[in-house]
């Protein structure tokens, strides 16, 4: 079944994955691995993972990580691509 969304081997569309996002919010924000760590309140290598794609955070964790960015939890999920950059 072939639709708008297919995606074949040869054609791999290619969007931000959640690390790239949340990089890119957090450099927009000026903020560093160990400001939002603080923030969200667990370890800097726990940050570290989520920026590096090796750990993914909780649905708590990540509405914290939006509230502290001050982004949508679709923005950092890929599901929008508008970041509010004040």
């Amino acid at each position: 079944m072939k639709g708008k969304h297919t995606q074949n081997y040869h054609n791999k569309i290619s969007y931000p994955s959640f690390p790239e996002r949340l990089q890119y919010a957090m450099d927009v924000r000026e903020c560093t691995q160990q400001k939002l760590a603080k923030q969200i309140f667990v370890a800097r290598t726990t940050v570290n993972g989520y920026c590096t794609g090796h750990r993914m955070p909780s649905c708590e964790l990540l509405r914290s990580i939006a509230i502290e960015l001050n982004v949508t939890t679709d923005y950092l999920l890929g599901l929008d691509d508008h970041i509010k950059i004040e």
